[in-house]
């Protein structure tokens, strides 16, 4: 089946911004999209679809069995006579047999950070071998960072040639494992560091680009986010397929994962649900949408 982004408006012109970096002007172009104007009273239908485009998300130093536990004890949402089910449950790469232990029938996605997360500062050959450990042991994707310091002080082409090295690494192994590139976009500084990330990340091999470790006070914002996604556009056209997004770093509350959702659906396509291009990196998020879901007001 054909799938054809949507079409947009001025989306040259906010591209221009984007590369001079005329952030008040492309700020308020976005604010002005009336997808984001979202009010409080949210439709309960609309918030049970964001339950399987969640990675519920754990990465606290002293997680262990009861916290992965935990994670897969709510994978599932029983609501109107109809299961909700999250996309994945997201940890440490060392945490994989607890996993896989919680996880055999495999409802959801193994997900973990990878590759020296969440600073990237790492040699190559250790990041590797990170990387080969999780797809040897029953990871279904990895999201690794773009190494940050080297984009920054201009060694771009090497930031490339990483996040090929471990996508080789990973397609070599014979089994279909989803690598998620973290921009880290509060550390990137420019709307056209973002966006020049966002395409050398697709063009190197990443089946999703994703805005935040969850790691430093600046998380996902729609700011970045509309940027991406214009990259997921930009690199469609180039290459035929439509890649994929996740947002993630202080997602809350259940208003602003609309946002999100609704950001995507303007910029890519409003039939999502026949496709697994989204999804947002949650902690907190999931309890917050049962509790908006199951209020009677």
């Amino acid at each position: 089946m054909k799938f054809d982004i949507n079409v947009i408006e001025n989306e040259e012109k906010l591209i221009e911004l984007i590369e001079s970096d005329r952030v008040g002007e492309f700020g308020r172009s976005i604010d002005a999209l009336n997808c984001l104007d979202v009010n409080a009273d949210l439709d309960k239908k609309e918030l049970l679809s964001l339950i399987p485009h969640l990675e519920l998300t754990s990465l606290s130093p002293t997680d262990q069995r009861e916290q992965i536990k935990q994670l897969f004890d709510n994978t599932d949402f029983d609501f109107g006579g109809v299961t909700y089910r999250i996309a994945g449950v997201c940890s440490f790469t060392n945490l994989l047999g607890l996993m896989n232990e919680y996880n055999k029938s495999k409802r959801v996605k193994n997900v973990v950070v990878s590759a020296g997360f969440p600073h990237s500062q790492m040699p190559l050959e250790a990041k590797k071998e990170e990387v080969r450990y999780a797809v040897c042991n029953g990871a279904d994707e990895i999201d690794i960072c773009l190494n940050r310091a080297l984009f920054l002080s201009g060694s771009e082409t090497k930031a490339a040639e990483e996040i090929s090295v471990l996508k080789d690494l990973i397609s070599s192994h014979g089994r279909e494992v989803l690598l998620k590139v973290i921009l880290e976009t509060g550390e990137l500084q420019t709307l056209s560091n973002v966006w020049r990330a966002s395409l050398l990340a697709l063009e190197s091999g990443a089946d999703f680009i994703k805005t935040s470790t969850g790691k430093i006070s600046l998380g996902a914002d729609v700011y970045s986010a509309s940027v991406m996604l214009l990259a997921l556009r930009k690199h469609y056209r180039k290459c035929g397929v439509i890649k994929g997004l996740k947002v993630a770093g202080g997602i809350r509350e259940p208003l602003e994962a609309v946002k999100y959702k609704r950001l995507f659906e303007y910029f890519i396509n409003d039939n999502i649900e026949l496709r697994d291009n989204f999804r947002i990196g949650c902690s907190r998020l999931l309890d917050n949408l049962k509790s908006e879901i199951q209020n009677e007001n």
